[in-house]
C-alpha cells in the first residue's frame, strides 16, 4: 500500500492530522525564539604576513609553511583536533595570506580562546619568520559584515515606475562612503 493509497482510503484521518499539525504549529509559534537581527558565528581567521619584494616561491618556503606548522600545533595544546580545522594559503609577491576555519564540532563559546591562542602562536613565530618580515597579523573578524535591506514600496504605481525608482535609488545608494 502506497502513501497516496492510503490517504484516500483514510481521508478523514489524514485530514485530522493534518488540522492537528496546523493547530500544534499555532500554538508552538509564539514561543519560537527570534531575532531580527541574529547572530552569526563567524569561523574563520586570516594570518597575514608581508615580507615586500620577496618571491612568491621563497614566501611559501620560508613564512607560509612555517605559519602553517605553528598554526598546526594549536591543536595540540587546545582540545581543537586537526580534523575540526581547515586551512588554505596563498603565497604572492610579498605576502603570505593563510585562511584558517575552524569546524562546528568546536562549540562558539570556545571560539575567542582559540583566536586568543592563535595570536599568541603568532606572536611565537614572529622571531624565527626572516629578518624584515612584517606580522602575521591576525584577522578574528574576518566574516563581520554589514548589511541593509531597503524596500521600496508605492501605490498607484506601475511595476515600470516603480522599477526606475528602485534602479535610481540603487545607484544612489552605491556611491555612499
Amino acid at each position: 500500500m502506497n502513501i497516496t493509497e492510503f490517504a484516500l482510503k483514510n481521508s478523514r484521518t489524514v485530514i485530522l492530522v493534518q488540522f492537528l499539525i496546523v493547530f500544534i504549529g499555532f500554538l508552538i509559534f509564539p514561543s519560537f525564539p527570534k531575532l531580527e537581527d541574529p547572530s552569526i558565528t563567524i569561523r574563520e581567521a586570516v594570518v597575514t604576513t608581508y615580507f615586500p619584494g620577496m618571491s612568491p616561491d621563497r614566501i611559501e618556503r620560508l613564512i607560509t609553511r612555517p605559519i602553517e606548522e605553528k598554526i598546526r600545533t594549536l591543536g595540540m595544546v587546545t582540545n581543537v583536533d586537526v580534523e575540526s580545522c581547515k586551512l588554505k594559503s596563498t603565497s604572492k609577491f610579498g605576502e603570505s595570506i593563510i585562511h584558517f576555519t575552524v569546524k562546528d564540532s568546536l562549540p562558539a563559546k570556545e571560539l575567542p580562546a582559540v583566536w586568543k591562542r592563535l595570536r599568541n602562536k603568532m606572536n611565537d613565530i614572529k622571531r624565527d619568520l626572516p629578518k624584515g618580515t612584517i606580522g602575521p597579523f591576525v584577522n578574528d573578524e574576518f566574516g563581520d559584515t554589514a548589511m541593509a535591506t531597503v524596500a521600496l514600496l508605492g501605490e498607484g504605481f506601475s511595476m515600470a515606475e516603480m522599477r526606475e525608482v528602485a534602479r535610481r535609488t540603487r545607484e544612489l545608494l552605491i556611491k555612499v562612503p
